[in-house]
């Protein structure tokens, strides 16, 4: 099941409507139903504000592996299309119930987390950039990194990233505990 059929089926459950929910978010009604529909890709913060509007963490929406089997085959990895971000997360972590998320993004030139800071509830978090350059926001303070570069912060502070290079940029995060 697609995250956008896991909000559909979490809202259908909550029977709220389209219209509802897109009151609750700020966004328009035809926006959360392309999103239901796969047509079109929330940002990640407006993935965040749809979760928290029907009172879930985003990790809902994401299908899991089994905590049993602790390896995820590249080829398993859960995936999230970030298209207007123009990222792409790939989650490394078996499951969301633990302690530990790890997420694996490749951002195209350009892209990033959205020109708005946002906060999770994550207590901390670490980027490594892996390839490319990165600005980032932590509060009032920009950052430039590059490829080995990395950055610790409280994922509570707002906070935002952008892919400053001219080539596609990966990101190694490390998040304790889950806040997808």
């Amino acid at each position: 099941m697609s995250f956008g059929q896991r909000i559909r089926a979490l809202r259908l459950r909550q029977k709220l409507t389209l219209v509802e929910l897109a009151r609750r978010t700020g966004y328009t009604a035809g926006f959360i139903s392309q999103v239901e529909r796969d047509i079109t890709n929330p940002s990640i913060t407006s993935l965040r504000k749809i979760a928290e509007s029907l009172g879930e963490p985003v990790s809902t929406f994401l299908a899991e592996t089994s905590p049993k089997n602790p390896v995820v085959r590249r080829h398993e990895r859960p995936r999230i299309m970030f298209f207007r971000a123009r990222a792409r997360d790939y989650v490394l972590t078996p499951s969301l119930a633990g302690y530990l998320q790890v997420i694996y993004t490749e951002v195209l030139p350009g892209g990033g987390s959205g020109a708005r800071p946002h906060t999770h509830e994550s207590d901390e978090e670490c980027a490594v950039v892996l390839k490319g350059q990165l600005k980032f926001w932590v509060g009032e303070e920009e950052y430039f990194l590059e490829a080995g570069d990395s950055i610790t912060l409280s994922s509570r502070v707002p906070h935002r990233w952008k892919n400053a290079g001219r080539g596609q940029a990966a990101i190694l995060w490390a998040m304790t505990p889950p806040s997808m």
